[in-house]
């Protein structure tokens, strides 16, 4: 109990002295917008299907429950679905680290260091994509 308290205590004491230090160094303005509203449909455009695979992808094992009584059925549902997503996760990943750099070309170098790199991430996420696929598809 004494080592939880010790580490929770000097935990937010760094925290503390982090941020006074950063208010060293940057300064915090809210930049005023002028036609919020103009952005607003877009927004919304592109959060309704986030939010409905987030719903689902929360809800889907307990709709199983509901509808199977056995607990197996909803184990079984439960395992092949972390089983996908850690290949999913993999895929998605390259376009995640390889987005910064991207853009940092775009900003430096020009289209076509942009294109190249696009398309030699395109190349890596389908050279591990199919196998993947290829394997789920033949256990399954």
């Amino acid at each position: 109990m004494l080592q939880i308290g010790i580490s929770v205590s000097m935990s937010f004491f760094s925290n503390i002295v982090m941020w006074i230090n950063v208010k060293k160094h940057l300064s915090f303005k809210i930049p005023k917008i002028k036609n919020v509203y103009s952005h607003l449909k877009g927004t919304i455009i592109l959060f309704l299907p986030q939010m409905a695979t987030t719903i689902y992808s929360m809800f889907d094992q307990t709709m199983i429950g509901w509808f199977y009584k056995d607990v197996s059925e909803v184990a079984f549902y439960s395992q092949a679905h972390k089983f996908v997503n850690m290949f999913l996760f993999v895929t998605t990943t390259i376009g995640t680290v390889m987005l910064p750099r991207i853009v940092k070309c775009r900003a430096k170098d020009g289209d076509e260091k942009v294109k190249r790199l696009t398309n030699q991430t395109l190349k890596m996420s389908l050279f591990l994509s199919f196998p993947i696929a290829l394997g789920i598809f033949s256990v399954s």
